[in-house]
């Protein structure tokens, strides 16, 4: 894949594909390829998307019973705590 801004890491959130660079982003898969060092590849787009808006849409269905550990889905313990004290701004 190649990603059209900068991801940062991965995650997921409720089935969404997600990315932290500093912001909070949505990967967006495209139908679109390309080819490159002779291999096709598809292009994702790294789109910035508001956390709390993003956020209050997820509280809404789940109606306020939203655990942050079952919902969002990090490689790594490290990457988790990051985006926690990133999330965690939003109070």
């Amino acid at each position: 894949m190649i990603y059209v801004g900068n991801p940062g890491f991965f995650f997921t959130a409720d089935d969404v594909e997600c990315s932290y660079n500093g912001k909070f982003n949505i990967l967006l898969q495209s139908d679109n390829v390309v080819l490159h060092n002779d291999t096709i590849e598809s292009l994702v787009f790294v789109v910035p998307y508001d956390f709390k808006q993003f956020f209050r849409k997820l509280v809404k269905k789940y109606k306020r019973n939203l655990n942050f550990d079952k919902i969002f889905q990090f490689r790594s313990s490290e990457e988790q705590k990051t985006f926690k004290e990133y999330a965690n701004t939003f109070k």
